[in-house]
């Protein structure tokens, strides 16, 4: 009796043992389709990620569609823009009509409310637990062996997209010259249509080979029998992949446009005159310039107003107030009001291309020549914020100058060093940070009295944007071809334009770097470093680096206290 007892009791211990392992299966099975949906959320915010580089990528090219380099590209960028975003919203609309496709009520997507706080609003979840049947895909997609509609509308558009991509890249191989004359940018969009291979595979005969051996059609391989919750994520995958090749298509047109035309921006105009200022009565003599080399400086059209200080505008005759010459523009009209002059409208030029329309909009002043007191920068009318900008106060037979009260918004030092001197300059005027304009004021003492003079105006500007580089045994500046060595230990640096008479130290503290088709990373300092260098240690010989958005810090002398914010030019290299 005892051992019909203990044998009753160890089958009561075995079946409960049996139940234990059933219902820790069931546990693990929800962890997996917990996981799996883990991944697909991971994935919608690589898409999103994707999407926001591509918003911007788009836009470089197409604020530059008028350029010829962009030119040539734009209508199939369009078009690449078109059919990505066809597909992936189609993609899209198909999973959430999954979604939606709850008959058993079971909620696949539900509001939960914050049971432990109240306060909180309640979140929309979508629940990958409870999807592990493959019934909602099954029944949209398949009829036992054949494919429903909407089966084989999912099938040609995976299709549809791998053809319209490749016929995309072909277009522009074929109508980009650059593609044709360098092998590197050749290989470079050739790695795209690589990529595309395996993240579109779609064998001839539509069969596909599983794990037991059999071939099996496309759409069984891929959705037949699975779970819905893995169907969501192989969807969500196949949007990542066609965002992914968008962005690394994108990646490769800007880049071999950055490395062919040595990051060369778009037209400016510009007025350059010999001197600071001119007199009453002399003639001007100013000329405007193009901002950018091109293969001809001939112009279609000018359509220029001079607005005198009175705001009335003349409008400017060729071969009267100006002759063209060499390209340029050079004025010839005499002007003999003082004030504030303004030289405003536009130019059209034309390239081998097309032609562009350049505005025009700079100012200039006409003063009287000096009777009592002149207060004038030697280099240039204008102050730069946070270097010492050499001036001439000049008042006849004072004595003791300083500054006056109604300075304003900038420091005048009298230590001027020999070079300045020799130039005329009797202080140095450095306008404080963010200031727009400044005042300077100059009092004297004439027999025996301070006299004062009127606040002369200035305007105040940044310095010029500075020339990126990296140095290391040299500078190394855009478009230069350089070591792997030299890229990984030069340091980011910028230099002042060549024209530009100022001394002052550049430090580089932020950048963003852009290696090949990789994603474009920020560096705080000025050396390349983390996975940044990973990226260059891994490309091969030829392939873009792109330095843009650079941050800095300028200083004159030993003071780096008094540093100043500073731009620096992007710029472009190639790995050797």
């Amino acid at each position: 009796m005892a051992g019909e007892k203990t044998n009753t009791r160890q089958k009561m211990i075995n079946m409960m043992y049996l139940v234990f392992i059933a219902m820790l299966a069931l546990n693990i099975s929800k962890e997996v389709l917990a996981t799996i949906g883990v991944i697909n959320e991971d994935l919608e915010i690589s898409i999103k990620q994707l999407s926001s580089d591509n918003v911007i990528k788009y836009a470089t090219i197409d604020n530059l569609q008028t350029q010829p380099e962009y030119q040539v590209v734009y209508p199939y960028v369009q078009r690449l823009k078109s059919k990505t975003n066809e597909y992936v919203n189609y993609i899209e609309t198909l999973k959430n009509q999954l979604l939606d496709s709850d008959k058993e009520g079971t909620k696949y997507v539900r509001e939960v409310v914050n049971n432990s706080n109240s306060s909180k609003p309640n979140q929309k979840m979508v629940d990958y637990q409870i999807m592990d049947k493959s019934g909602p895909l099954d029944e949209l997609f398949f009829q036992r062996s054949n494919l429903l509609e909407a089966g084989q509308t999912y099938e040609d558009n995976f299709v549809n997209f791998r053809d319209d991509f490749i016929s995309i890249v072909d277009s522009i191989k074929t109508n980009d010259p650059k593609y044709k004359s360098d092998e590197i940018a050749l290989q470079n969009i050739e790695s795209v249509l690589s990529d595309l291979d395996s993240r579109f595979d779609y064998p001839e005969d539509g069969m596909k080979l599983n794990s037991d051996g059999n071939e099996l059609k496309f759409m069984d391989y891929e959705f037949k029998g699975f779970p819905l919750v893995a169907s969501l994520s192989k969807m969500t995958k196949t949007q990542n992949n066609a965002r992914y090749l968008e962005n690394k298509l994108l990646s490769v047109i800007l880049g071999e446009i950055a490395v062919s035309t040595g990051g060369a921006g778009v037209l400016v105009a510009y007025l350059k005159t010999p001197k600071a200022q001119y007199f009453s009565g002399e003639v001007f003599d100013g000329r405007v310039i193009m901002g950018q080399k091109s293969t001809s400086f001939d112009f279609e059209d000018e359509n220029l107003k001079l607005v005198l200080p009175n705001k009335s505008k003349q409008k400017l005759v060729n071969g009267v107030d100006y002759d063209i010459e060499q390209g340029q523009i050079v004025f010839k009209k005499r002007l003999s009001r003082t004030g504030s002059y303004k030289l405003e409208g536009s130019v059209t030029k034309k390239d081998d291309r097309n032609e562009v329309e350049i505005a025009i909009n700079e100012e200039f002043t006409i003063v009287e020549k000096a009777s009592k007191a002149t207060v004038e920068a030697i280099r240039m009318n204008i102050l730069y914020e946070g270097l010492s900008n050499p001036v001439s106060i000049v008042l006849p037979d004072a004595v003791s100058l300083q500054p006056g009260g109604k300075t304003k918004n900038v420091k005048l030092d009298p230590n001027v060093n020999k070079s300045d001197k020799d130039l005329g300059a009797n202080f140095y005027a450095k306008p404080v940070k963010d200031a727009k304009e400044a005042f300077i004021q100059i009092t004297g003492i004439i027999n025996g009295k301070r006299e004062a003079t009127e606040p002369k105006r200035f305007r105040v500007k940044k310095a010029p944007d500075g020339i990126g580089a990296i140095e290391n045994d040299k500078a190394y500046k855009s478009g230069s071809s350089v070591s792997q060595f030299n890229i990984l230990n030069g340091q980011v640096t910028g230099y002042k334009p060549a024209d530009f008479d100022y001394e002052f130290n550049v430090e580089v503290t932020r950048f963003i770097v852009s290696v090949g088709t990789n994603q474009a990373l920020t560096i705080d300092g000025n050396f390349i470093e983390g996975l940044a260098e990973d990226y260059v240690r891994q490309s091969p010989s030829g392939t873009p680096i792109i330095f843009s958005s650079i941050e800095a810090i300028a200083w004159e002398g030993s003071n780096k206290n008094e540093a100043f914010t500073y731009r620096v030019n992007d710029f472009t290299l190639k790995k050797q």
